[in-house]
């Protein structure tokens, strides 16, 4: 199904759209298990803060790869079938990682749920794009936006919980989310559905619809796709280093416990869920996307600043806030303008997904190594500020994105083919 036949969209669009937002979750679950329970971590296994984020900054390592390996199979696979084989790699490399007992184990569990992540994004865009008509994108897109700040949220507000319940073993927290994930992979593995041109769904075996080889390189040749990917990398760069650290840090200078400073951080992702909301609402019923990109991701600068140099709890909360407006705001804006680049088709918008991502998250994966490295040696405050700076370079390349909504002037229409 494609922009021409959305009109007859049936009703099952949204169990589909449904079992996205639990896609995206898991995602968010895979990547940052591992984060508010650091500490115990690196005790256990006898490691220092630079392998600790690597824990951590593995994950977008993979994706760095794996985004575009899931874009050209998805095209040769098919969206569902590809996005089972992410789903069920996250869920068996966190389950795993429960039953490891050195570092070197444990992190080759971390590359499985990279690839799962990585593979899943270029099919969760194309499902997105070809069971929806164009104006349901927006709308679409903000629940899209808000789904991964709603795992980033139970990541730092349930898994202190577990690790607690569990009589303090990391190990087990592993397992037990890795079970909720396996949860979301059988869902989707029994429920998910196919987009055709003609507007008959099938299930797994439904071709990803690419005639004519890859679009990697055609997407890779839009300036629009390579200016969100300049954008998410500077996002991701200070968003990583702060979720990953920031307890940390607050434990370490502010004197507060491990559970009261995961519980400030877990403030972000709560705020990035109801920002997302409101600068996708914003860019729907406006028509408009550029007014909630760009000023929206500077509040991600002001919050990080904030939440460094304040020592008051209430100002570092406040500070949270505006890193969370700024982190999510953006999103559901990027997500549409990116549908409607001249051109773009749901497969297209597929291998595009993985490259902006894969592009987003090389600036993930070197955020927390380097800069765990570097504040080894130096501190983690000054190592936070500097890093804070990379949120006004994804300022600026969302500033130079050109306006395609159509509540500014007439833009070419998407294509509605899905070759």
């Amino acid at each position: 199904m494609t922009g021409t036949n959305a009109s007859r969209a049936p009703s099952y669009r949204w169990l589909i759209e449904a079992l996205l937002v639990l896609l995206l979750i898991a995602q968010a679950i895979a990547w940052l298990a591992p984060a508010p329970l650091l500490s115990p971590i690196i005790n256990r296994l006898h490691i220092g803060l630079g392998e600790g984020g690597l824990l951590v900054s593995i994950v977008p390592a993979c994706v760095v790869i794996f985004s575009l390996v899931g874009g050209v199979v998805s095209e040769r696979l098919g969206a569902v079938r590809t996005g089972i084989i992410g789903a069920w790699a996250m869920s068996i490399g966190l389950v795993l990682s429960g039953y490891t007992h050195t570092y070197l184990m444990l992190l080759l569990c971390r590359v499985l749920q990279g690839l799962g992540y990585g593979v899943l994004l270029a099919p969760i865009a194309t499902l997105a794009m070809g069971w929806f008509q164009p104006r349901e994108w927006p709308y679409v897109n903000i629940a899209n936006s808000i789904a991964p700040f709603a795992g980033v949220t139970i990541v730092f507000a349930v898994m202190p919980l577990v690790y607690l319940a569990t009589g303090r073993q990391w190990t087990t927290s592993m397992i037990y989310a890795g079970y909720a994930l396996g949860v979301i992979a059988i869902l989707f593995t029994a429920l998910g559905l196919e987009p055709r041109a003609d507007g008959v769904h099938g299930g797994a075996g439904g071709h990803g619809g690419a005639a004519a080889g890859s679009s990697m390189g055609e997407v890779m040749r839009m300036r629009g796709v390579r200016l969100v990917g300049l954008s998410l990398f500077g996002s991701l760069w200070t968003f990583q280093i702060f979720t990953a650290f920031l307890p940390l840090y607050l434990h370490a200078s502010n004197g507060m416990s491990l559970q009261e400073a995961d519980g400030i951080v877990a403030i972000l992702p709560l705020t990035a869920a109801f920002a997302a909301a409101g600068g996708g609402f914003g860019a729907a019923v406006t028509g408009l996307r550029r007014p909630f990109m760009w000023p929206l991701q500077l509040l991600m600068f002001f919050g990080a600043l904030g939440a460094v140099t304040f020592h008051d709890p209430a100002m570092i909360r406040l500070s949270m806030v505006a890193f969370g407006a700024g982190t999510s705001g953006p999103l559901s804006g990027i997500l549409t303008t990116m549908m409607e680049l001249p051109g773009m088709t749901p497969v297209k918008m597929g291998s595009a997904y993985g490259v902006v991502w894969a592009i987003g998250f090389a600036g993930a994966s070197v955020s927390p190594f380097l800069g765990g490295a570097v504040a080894s040696k130096i501190g983690l405050a000054p190592v936070l500020i500097v890093f804070a700076g990379f949120a006004l370079l994804a300022t600026l390349a969302l500033y130079l994105l050109p306006e395609t909504g159509p509540g500014r002037r007439p833009v070419e229409a998407p294509a509605v083919s899905r070759v």
